[in-house]
């Protein structure tokens, strides 16, 4: 008899747990990137620490925030949310403030957001012997009034991940504020970077900065270069 009754808990223990676990797991995905409202260009970041993403999950009365990283390219993706309606705030980057925006997940799983960026960076780079590069780039400000820019640098590493906190190369930060604005922005930069190792890949990007709060730098693309 004793038996029979316990055989009779454990069963409704069982039941008991598997209705208790039995949870929707977070299988939803928001994915999207930001461009250049503009000239509808990719805005590029740094990760983690660069653009971010926060939602807040409005089922709940005091939700609280759910935030993830953007990649370098300006693009950003969360594969583990509930379906549920949020509110968006995409910030942390180097581009003036957006509205903050309302979505429905998974009816709005796709995100592209137009933002203005502080600075623009246009950027090439070549090979230039047995253990240099040289990039040459241009910068240009969207609100000239809106601050001063405060740094430049060219940034190398040996990895694809590569910006202010990942790079390889010495003393890549050049100061610029007593130089004008004026002249940085018609000025086309020619810098070379000598001591790299041959039969190598390295990646390079260009970064740039202007007394924004955060001191949030812009970026040009990543361009891979092999040294033979």
């Amino acid at each position: 008899m004793r038996k029979i009754i316990y055989l009779g808990l454990l069963f409704f223990a069982v039941v008991a747990c598997s209705e208790n676990d039995n949870y929707d797991t977070p299988d939803k995905t928001l994915e999207g990137a930001i461009f250049d409202q503009e000239t509808g260009d990719s805005i590029y970041s740094q990760t983690p620490n660069g653009l971010r993403v926060r939602l807040y999950d409005l089922k709940y009365d005091n939700p609280q925030p759910i935030d993830f990283w953007g990649k370098q390219d300006g693009s950003f993706k969360n594969t583990k949310l509930f379906g549920n309606q949020y509110k968006v705030i995409i910030d942390n980057g180097a581009f003036y403030p957006v509205d903050t925006m309302s979505i429905t997940i998974p009816l709005n799983s796709n995100l592209n957001v137009d933002v203005l960026p502080i600075l623009r960076i246009n950027a090439v780079s070549k090979v230039a012997g047995a253990d240099a590069i040289v990039v040459e780039y241009n910068l240009s400000e969207t609100k000239p009034e809106e601050g001063k820019i405060m740094r430049r640098s060219i940034l190398v590493n040996s990895t694809p991940y590569v910006d202010i906190n990942n790079f390889i190369n010495a003393n890549p930060f050049i100061n610029t504020e007593s130089v004008s604005d004026s002249l940085l922005t018609n000025t086309t930069f020619r810098d070379t970077i000598k001591g790299l190792k041959s039969n190598s890949s390295y990646f390079v990007r260009v970064g740039a900065r202007t007394g924004n709060v955060g001191n949030r730098y812009n970026y040009s693309k990543v361009m891979e270069l092999i040294i033979p």
